[in-house]
């Protein structure tokens, strides 16, 4: 009961345009529930979250799908994090990805040094998706991460 195992999970269209070579929230899902009735504690990581046509409708069923995937109970957590990331890792991406698009959108220099979409559309999306996660899962700590504290006032 003091191992919690986790997984980075995402929307499926963002797993399957960005996320290369990775297992599908499917698989996933499937090795969380192994893992939760070998006894183990669960963990998911929205992280990141990426708003992109349809955003919220794909991150709500994926949210779902995990809920009709794996014991509830055995949840312990759920984080939730915007994209963020260095200016210097920008470049990178953009050299090994042209084609990527996650890195179009409006980001600024924020408190940590780290470019991040504005505080604005931060807060819309964090008001948005966490409480549908509370409501899937009424038990588990959902959390917003790597983040100001008053970003989201419904994250515990």
């Amino acid at each position: 009961e003091n191992v919690v195992v986790s997984w980075s999970v995402n929307a499926p269209q963002f797993i399957e345009q960005v996320e290369h070579f990775t297992p599908s929230l499917t698989q996933r899902l499937a090795a969380a529930k192994q893992v939760a009735e070998a006894g183990y504690r669960i963990g998911f990581h929205f992280d990141p979250v990426v708003p992109f046509d349809g955003w919220k409708e794909a991150y709500l069923a994926a949210a779902e799908q995990i809920a009709a995937s794996v014991p509830r109970e055995k949840v312990a957590w759920i984080s939730v994090g915007l994209l963020r990331f260095s200016r210097e890792l920008k470049k990178v991406v953009e050299n090994r990805f042209p084609e990527n698009w996650i890195l179009d959108g409006e980001f600024l220099l924020e408190f940590d040094g780290k470019m991040r979409y504005p505080e604005k559309l931060r807060q819309e999306a964090y008001e948005f998706f966490v409480p549908h996660l509370q409501k899937l899962f009424p038990q588990t700590v959902v959390y917003v991460c790597m983040e100001k504290p008053h970003i989201c006032s419904c994250s515990l």
